[in-house]
């Protein structure tokens, strides 16, 4: 298929790759290909969009020759948003990757330069391929260090003065969850989380479904022990850490009351584990992600985690203006360096996990929350959790207005 070809199939809303063509909204909300994929995504691809329902094409004959969009201009701009990003964040790591199958193929290049009547000797390829990774890495190299050094956050900051912010990020949120667990301080917001049974729901059965004979991990387990507590009825053995110790204190209690001997409960960094590599099956957190340093969180997360081993969370997003002058007008029920999620931070677990899915709740269900108490509180709730699903497939623009992610995180990487 010529550039202009393929050009003019996206046109008509659809993207491809290689020889695979799907309807571009399938492609967005399934989140493309698996972004740690080296070999096969075809394959992969096709196989998850056919688990949930959808229509493919298979060409086995076409070849695809990727159209220029990609330009030095382009990447430069991406990889500046994303170093800004990175920096904000206190992170010196170059925040973008060239991403496989993006450009044509290097073992490809050989053929094509015969095709156009040049010589395809050795030296002529490796100067023909150095030239290629100069071109296409370069605009990202100067755009993430552009992008870095303009940020509010400087990247290299000293070494202790890193660690003086760390410890006094850290004693702040453990100072406000001691307060919390002692007095309840946010049971006034409790009855706004009546409307997320469309996240909680498979968030607590994909973790039920795996409890048995598991090793388990909660972060941030909260005075009342959590789910993990429910699991480990289910036959896991569970662990629950939290930054808290007012509310370790109260888990414990709440686990002797309930006669629970398969669960433990640990006063522990999140940031920093004090436990072995690969000693994890399944770990999980409901709102605690976006108070982490998510480039250590994400680090530590995969590296206690087994081999097979999966993670799951469940995290507030950050695009929605409602949402962001909601949290501005009630400062006192957050810490002051909470960070609800950005896509930019789901991208960056691409770095630590082979496998990163993400699928978005919550934003016409909000108007339910009125209803509650009344009769048509459950069928408004579900019709609009039905129209939120369709919206979020649809664009990734509806998807990063809503509310709360459920994170998926499988094949940690070493």
């Amino acid at each position: 298929v010529q550039n202009y070809e393929q050009q003019r199939y996206a046109s008509e809303g659809h993207a491809a790759s290689g020889n695979l063509w799907v309807r571009r909204e399938i492609f967005e909300a399934l989140e493309g290909f698996n972004a740690g994929l080296r070999r096969g995504g075809d394959t992969e691809f096709s196989a998850r969009a056919a688990a949930e329902g959808h229509a493919i094409a298979y060409a086995e004959d076409v070849e695809v020759a990727h159209p220029p969009v990609d330009k030095a201009g382009h990447l430069a701009r991406r990889a500046y948003r994303d170093g800004r990003e990175a920096g904000r964040r206190g992170s010196s790591r170059l925040a973008h990757r060239l991403r496989h199958g993006a450009y044509v193929p290097t073992a490809s290049l050989a053929e094509r330069l015969a095709r156009a009547g040049h010589p395809t000797g050795p030296l002529r390829l490796a100067g023909v391929v150095m030239l290629k990774q100069v071109a296409l890495r370069l605009p990202l190299l100067v755009g993430n260090l552009v992008g870095l050094a303009s940020s509010r956050v400087s990247p290299a900051q000293p070494p202790a003065i890193a660690e003086a912010d760390d410890e006094r990020r850290k004693e702040s949120e453990r100072r406000f969850h001691d307060v919390q667990y002692d007095e309840d301080t946010r049971g006034a917001f409790r009855r706004f989380y009546e409307v997320t049974r469309g996240s909680r729901e498979p968030y607590e059965q994909f973790l039920a479904a795996r409890a048995e004979g598991s090793r388990t991990m909660e972060i941030g387990c909260g005075g009342d022990g959590g789910f993990g507590l429910v699991l480990a009825a289910r036959g896991a053995q569970v662990l629950g850490v939290d930054l808290s110790p007012v509310a370790v204190e109260q888990a414990r209690e709440a686990a002797a009351r309930k006669g629970v001997q398969n669960a433990t409960f640990e006063v522990m960094d999140a940031e920093c584990f004090d436990l072995p590599d690969d000693s994890m099956d399944l770990i999980f957190g409901s709102g605690v992600l976006h108070h982490l340093d998510l480039e250590r969180a994400y680090a530590e997360i995969a590296r206690v985690l087994r081999p097979g081993g999966s993670a799951i969370f469940r995290e507030p997003m950050g695009h929605n203006p409602a949402l962001r002058l909601f949290r501005r007008l009630t400062p006192r029920s957050r810490t002051p360096d909470e960070h609800p999620l950005k896509l930019a931070d789901l991208r960056a677990a691409d770095h630590d996990f082979g496998g990163v899915r993400c699928t978005y709740h919550h934003l016409l269900g909000l108007a339910a929350f009125p209803l509650r108490g009344t009769p048509l509180f459950e069928p408004v709730l579900a019709a609009l959790d039905r129209l939120d699903a369709a919206l979020f497939r649809r664009s990734t623009l509806f998807a990063r207005q809503c509310w709360l992610v459920l994170i998926r995180l499988d094949t940690p990487r070493r």
